[in-house]
């Protein structure tokens, strides 16, 4: 479970391209929204979750125009 931070590792796309990271809580309530410029090689993204309540989350990473993938943690 994650305290203050989660790690989120996006591939490389061989180019930069434009990121939108979304964290909804279990209720499908949007928590948390990021858009960002992905470089070409993989990388970590760090994300606060400090503020967020104890519970369930997902993670919604889109990385390119038809590619969406969704990630699920648990804060403490």
């Amino acid at each position: 479970p994650a305290t203050s931070t989660i790690n989120i590792q996006i591939e490389g796309a061989g180019r930069t391209s434009n990121t939108a990271l979304r964290i909804y809580d279990n209720k499908g309530i949007l928590v948390y929204q990021e858009d960002f410029v992905r470089p070409p090689q993989p990388m970590i993204k760090q994300v606060n979750v400090n503020r967020l309540p104890a519970g369930i989350y997902f993670v919604e990473l889109q990385t390119d125009t038809n590619n969406i993938t969704t990630l699920r943690f648990m804060k403490k």
